[in-house]
């Protein structure tokens, strides 16, 4: 079962219950053939639109039903694992993945904490959306801990300002680190102030602080 004791800062609430279901896992032989970040429209409580960071346009069934925990009409963010026998076909949705949309806050703002976590993996989409991330977090048997994730931007970007860094808050608060858990981040490029052109994303891990550098402009 997914554990449901971090807390995040994001820009969308998103629900973390049921991620599963109604969809099938499919551990078959022929089942996870395709993972893609994407971004997934919801009307009335059903699949409308997946467009993936290749922006490509995948066609759901139309008689899938999300969960209702989740808003009848928004977009989120997904990993979504599918089956496609035919470009043009509709897929088989066996799975999603939640990709959390992180806050991004001013340093004076914020008494910085950077609790290590586990960088797997960061890359910007081929479209230049987003840049997402794989992070590792250590969790354990305390359900009434929280810990928060979200972005603190270095400095205040000028109009003349062409690199800014991202500092990834982290407090553990506490928490036992017994198992490592997988947390998806995306961060929009959008979300970038228009003048920046190259995005440093600093993550404190256990083998150390990490700098991952993007050219997103």
């Amino acid at each position: 079962m997914k554990s449901k004791i971090i807390t995040y800062l994001a820009l969308l609430a998103i629900a973390t219950s049921c991620e599963r279901t109604p969809y099938e896992s499919g551990d078959g032989e022929l089942s996870f053939l395709h993972a893609d970040y994407a971004d997934v429209v919801i009307k009335e409580h059903r699949l409308a639109s997946i467009t993936t960071d290749e922006d490509k346009s995948l066609v759901p069934d139309k008689e899938l039903k999300v969960s209702d925990e989740l808003p009848k009409d928004t977009t989120i963010r997904r990993i979504v694992y599918y089956n496609q026998r035919q470009e043009t076909a509709p897929v088989t949705v066996l799975r999603f993945d939640e990709v959390l949309i992180p806050l991004i806050v001013s340093a004076k703002d914020i008494a910085m904490k950077t609790d290590p976590v586990t960088l797997v993996s960061a890359s910007q989409s081929k479209n230049g959306k987003y840049i997402n991330l794989q992070l590792g977090i250590k969790v354990g048997n305390a359900e009434k801990v929280q810990q928060k994730l979200f972005f603190v931007l270095g400095q205040t970007p000028t109009d003349k300002t062409t690199e800014a860094t991202l500092l990834l808050y982290h407090d553990q608060a506490g928490m036992p680190e017994y198992y490592t858990q997988d947390v998806y981040l995306s961060i929009p490029i959008s979300a970038i102030p228009a003048s920046i052109s190259k995005l440093n994303i600093n993550i404190n891990t256990y083998k150390g602080a990490v700098t991952k550098t993007f050219t997103i402009r």
